[in-house]
């Protein structure tokens, strides 16, 4: 028998029957693969090995498109982001470049930016929430819309669509 380990902070914002479903169906190719071989000869050697590498592919296709489908890992909801971020205690905001600002959003919709080095911009702007997250305005600037998704150890990613374009963190408590 072939046991996986699935820990917990690994798979947050995903269930477990899904991936034991699919560890299931592998098993069991694997296994109907294994019954095909009969130790007569070359021949049938070489078709047991080609049976166990189509049917590992098979398992790795079908688990690499289960979890491209699944939701994303430590997605914040917006209400969530809201309660975390907008509430007007400062926090840290870090681009890729790693220019580090000071941010703060409030609750009535206000938000502020401090370049904590000679490097960035001071500005200030609006915020709203959206179905998947939140948009911001700055002044003179169009809207721009993110996701957050939780990175751990007080971290979390900025997202605009599949990049990443900042990293948000916060004091420990």
């Amino acid at each position: 028998m072939m046991g996986i380990a699935i820990r917990s902070d690994e798979m947050s914002g995903l269930t477990a029957q899904p991936i034991l479903q699919l560890l299931a169906v592998c098993q069991s190719l694997f296994a109907v693969a294994a019954m095909c071989y009969y130790p007569t000869g070359w021949k049938f050697r070489r078709t047991l090995m080609s049976t166990l590498r189509i049917a590992g592919a098979a398992c790795a296709l079908i688990a690499g498109l289960g979890l491209a489908c699944a939701a994303p890992a430590g997605k914040l909801a917006p209400n969530d982001i809201q309660s975390t971020f907008f509430t007007g205690m400062p926090f840290t905001s870090s681009t890729p470049q790693n220019i580090k600002y000071t941010m703060t959003f409030t609750a009535d919709g206000k938000m502020t930016r401090e370049p904590q080095g000679k490097a960035g911009v001071k500005g200030d702007g609006t915020w709203k929430l959206s179905k998947e997250g939140f948009c911001t305005t700055w002044k003179n600037s169009p809207q721009n819309c993110f996701t957050l998704l939780a990175g751990g150890d007080n971290k979390w990613s900025v997202m605009k669509g599949n990049s990443l374009v900042g990293t948000w963190s916060k004091e420990s408590k």
